[in-house]
């Protein structure tokens, strides 16, 4: 770190690990910031964090997407925020360039202390087709679009004569049977179930949803180690009419469909795809060392290996836990601690102590399949139905980073009796044509017992 009275922080990305980062930084050089001896700015080409956890309850019409919206401004009040895409970064004159949002033009933001918290993105080349036809989920809008979108394919198929057509319309084939998969699945149900009662299509035909996986149950990062909650949700699913094509490959999206590996294809308007992400190396960070997905591997105390001023955390780092010996898993939780350790540990830096290794042991996980209906590990005690679903509610209150917005979002699951009706036909129209030729579903759909004999 540079001798001099300014030290510069500079924060990449607006999400779990920058929040979080920025909040213990706070803490622990409050007076220093406030003095300005130390400086913060973040750069994020978005004017919102997002909050993940609620995409579920986005789709199925409980919560409105401005409540998942945290603004940037609220949330680093001490910061300065740099709207635009950071393009490369100089080690050597230890600057970002940044391309602001709207600009052709360039700038450089020089730092001291750099924490890279620039997350990952869907892949769109593991299955062909995704980029152009199919659906995937990141970004500020992207359940309330899938809301939107299932709103209008019923519109369209209120209107449609054509039997096949009107099938395919109200047909949903999602890939992969993770946490996303299984939550969106539930989802889509729930919003049908909703929309019931205002559309004539959905009392005389039965929309299918059909979750597309290569394993042989859903939730395969925890089906060997809490089989009641895969048995769980599975059941849950089933009730809702959700059909599985297990030991299954998704190989291609069209405007039709999706093709499938062991040669049929499914006739379907939306294809959506929770499988997969991707991370693009920051220019001038590429000879960081990584792990074989991409993600850069951080000493104990969460900086890249032979950095000296440059933390990472979140989805693009390889974090290995000081107690078990292994990669830390990539969701929300693990970025905020991660965050909240990188924050602890400048802190210490820039106030004179001696920085930490990463201890945090795990809290848990959890998923949400519905009102009243969830499932949740926490500390390998396994909970599900109204129970799961009420600890998750609360514990994503907790952590939604604008006490505004979590009030909001609390007003919300309040009024929740009377409100999601109105919430949920709040849709807007606008979509392309999705209309196309039709081709007949394929069998092998397994039931309950099969899906259970598989596990052993």
């Amino acid at each position: 770190m540079k001798k001099q009275n300014h030290t510069r922080v500079v924060i990449l990305g607006g999400g779990y690990v920058g929040v979080h980062a920025y909040r213990s930084l706070i803490k622990g050089t409050g007076d220093l910031v406030r003095t300005g001896k130390v400086s913060i700015t973040v750069i994020d080409p978005h004017t919102h964090h997002v909050f993940h956890g609620w995409s579920g309850e986005t789709v199925a019409g409980v919560i409105r997407d401005e409540n998942r919206l945290s603004p940037l401004r609220q949330i680093f009040p001490k910061a300065t925020i740099v709207r635009g895409y950071a393009k490369r970064v100089d080690r050597v004159e230890q600057k970002v360039i940044v391309a602001p949002v709207g600009s052709d033009e360039q700038i450089e933001v020089p730092y001291d202390q750099l924490i890279i918290g620039t997350g990952v993105r869907d892949s769109l080349d593991l299955i062909p087709g995704t980029k152009e036809y199919g659906v995937t989920l990141r970004g500020e809008s992207g359940p309330d679009m899938l809301r939107q979108r299932v709103i209008e394919l019923t519109e369209r198929a209120e209107l449609e004569k054509n039997e096949e057509k009107r099938r395919s319309l109200l047909r949903f084939v999602i890939a992969g049977a993770g946490f996303t998969g299984v939550e969106m699945a539930a989802a889509i149900a729930e919003l049908l179930k909703t929309l019931r009662t205002d559309y004539r299509v959905l009392q005389e035909i039965e929309p299918e949803i059909i979750l597309v996986h290569a394993g042989g149950t859903v939730l395969p990062q925890i089906s060997e180690e809490f089989p009641k909650l895969t048995d769980y949700a599975t059941r849950q699913l089933l009730d809702y009419g959700v059909r599985f094509r297990f030991w299954t490959r998704m190989i291609e999206i069209t405007p039709e469909g999706a093709a499938l590996n062991d040669g049929t294809f499914i006739t379907a308007k939306t294809v959506i795809s929770t499988i997969g992400t991707s991370i693009k190396p920051m220019p001038g960070t590429e000879d960081f060392r990584r792990e074989m997905l991409g993600r850069i591997i951080t000493s104990p105390d969460l900086r890249a290996e032979k950095a000296v001023n440059i933390w990472v955390g979140g989805d693009s780092a390889h974090v290995i836990q000081v107690k078990r010996g292994k990669a830390c898993p990539q969701n929300a939780l693990w970025a905020i601690k991660q965050g909240e350790q990188i924050g602890k540990n400048l802190a210490r830096l820039l106030t004179g102590m001696e920085v930490k290794p990463f201890t945090y042991p795990g809290l848990g996980q959890a998923a949400s399949l519905g009102i009243g209906k969830g499932i949740v590990e926490l500390r390998g005690m396994q909970f599900t139905g109204v129970i799961a679903w009420v600890m998750r509610l609360f514990f994503f209150l907790h952590f939604t980073p604008s006490r505004r917005v979590a009030f909001r979002a609390l007003v919300e699951w309040a009024t929740l009796p009377i409100g999601k009706r109105n919430r949920t036909l709040n849709g807007k129209s606008g979509l392309s044509t999705l209309v196309g030729s039709e081709k007949k579903v394929g069998s092998g759909f397994l039931r309950f017992s099969d899906i259970t004999a598989h596990r052993n």
